[in-house]
This record gives C-alpha cells, structure tokens and sequence, in this order.
C-alpha cells in the first residue's frame, strides 16, 4: 500500500482583515476589529512580511502575550505570526463544542446582510468557490468560514491528507513550509507559508463569536468554553516563507526544513 510522505490539504477558504486605521478621520469602527472577509485569491509578500494591507503585515513587531521571553508592548521582535491558519476539523470541533447550527449562522448573515436566505447562501457559496446546491449538502462549511472569520484566520485548509506520523493538521511540527506546488517539478508553485507555532486559545475571538451568534441559540458562555479549549484546534501562526498567490481550492503540500516534495 502506498504510503504518502507529505501531508497535503486543499485550500477550503482564504480571508483578510485590514490594517487598521487609527486616526485616520472618516474611518470609524476599523480599529480593533480582527474579524476578517473571505477572498478568492489572496497575494502574499516576504519583504515585509504577511498579506499586502493586512493587520499582522510587517517584517517586525511589538512583542505580545504569545512571546512571553520579551517584555509586552515594548520589544521589537521579528514578526513570526504574520499568517494564522486553521483547518476543517478545528472548526468542526467548535461547531460541536459550541454548538453552532448552520442554518442559524446563515440566517443571521443574512439578516445583517439585509439579503434573503437564498440570497446570503448564494454569496457563500460564491466565496467558496461552490456551487449553492453543493452548499446546501455541506452545511458545515457555512460555519467552518463563520469561525474562521470570527478567528481572524486567514486560510481555513479541508481535506488534510495526512502521513503516519503526521496523522492530522494539529500535529504538524513546526518548521514545515506549506502551499500550492507543481507536482510533475516537486517544487513549489505560488506563495508558501512556514508553520512557526500554536495559535492558543484566548478569549476575544470567543467574544466574536458569542457577539455574532445569537444569544438564546448555542451553547451558553461561548467566549468562556472556547477560550478553555486546549487541545489546539485553534490552529497555527506563522510568516510568509515565499511571494505569491495562493487560491480557493488549490492543492497545498506541507514540505519539512530542507526537504524535497516528491516529483509525480
């Protein structure tokens, strides 16, 4: 039987959040919001480092509460959490955890959206590269991409594909390189992203998500029950590792330090 040597997965959505705009007049609510927008391409830069625009682009940044080595808010540090990715089964477990229905997020969207539930399912589908009709017979990725935005991710990964001793994408060691490759090169192809660390749990993308849900449905205490998990489904953080693009739907392969992706 053959066995894979590299893990691979296929990009299920990318999304962005804008850098934000203090004090710059007419924009007002931009300043603390992590929440991003889903894309179907996305372009990323190594110098500096991150998503063109983005709340975590820069080659350097101030040390916080996930560097705990160097003094918060005060050293300047070199930016290893420019990217933060999280995968399928993550969000399937917080759906269950929290207890989240799809068709309760859908409608909610739609209502903030002032669009019909056809409409909001529609436009989904769209930012997923779907068909509504497809939508409709995965209703779990309604909420993958709800917790992925309320997360401040920004590439939500499905179908992982994983090896004997990397069973499932919360296993993946730190120090691999991921992203879209030319499978008859074994190299890769578009703009890759290096796994640095885990993205621990913390409460103020459980705010989000307990403000975007509606009250009297879920789980109670979402912010408390997601902010306690801490068996990393939250998934990781790291920089860019090489420009380029990466889209919706393409295939990605998690390649170790210095290791070759195998040729087809």
């Amino acid at each position: 039987m053959y066995e894979p040597t590299h893990p691979t997965a296929q990009i299920e959505a990318l999304l962005f959040a804008p850098q934000p705009f203090a004090g710059i007049a007419g924009i007002v609510g931009v300043e603390n919001d992590f929440v991003t927008t889903s894309y179907h391409r996305l372009t990323f830069d190594v110098d500096p480092n991150g998503i063109l625009g983005g709340r975590h682009y820069g080659n350097t940044a101030l040390a916080d509460v996930r560097a705990p080595a160097y003094a918060k808010k005060q050293d300047t540090v070199l930016n290893r959490q420019s990217i933060s990715i999280v995968d399928a089964a993550g969000m399937d477990h917080y759906t269950q955890l929290l207890e989240l229905d799809p068709e309760v997020c859908l409608r909610q969207q739609a209502e903030q959206a002032s669009l019909s539930r056809q409409d909001m399912l529609t436009r989904i589908a769209a930012q997923l590269c779907l068909t509504p009709k497809l939508l409709e017979i995965e209703p779990q990725r309604i909420t993958r991409l709800f917790l992925a935005r309320q997360l401040g991710a920004n590439v939500l990964l499905g179908d992982f594909r994983g090896t004997q001793a990397i069973p499932e994408f919360r296993a993946m060691p730190s120090g691999y390189d991921f992203g879209p490759y030319n499978p008859l090169a074994g190299k890769f192809s578009g703009a890759t992203v290096m796994i640095y660390a885990v993205n621990d749990p913390c409460i103020a993308p459980g705010k989000k998500i307990e403000a975007a849900y509606p009250a009297d449905q879920g789980a109670p205490d979402k912010a408390k029950r997601f902010a306690a998990d801490k068996e990393n489904h939250r998934g990781f953080v790291g920089p860019v590792a090489k420009a380029g693009e990466m889209t919706v739907g393409q295939r990605v392969i998690f390649n170790p330090p210095r290791g070759r992706i195998p040729r087809q």
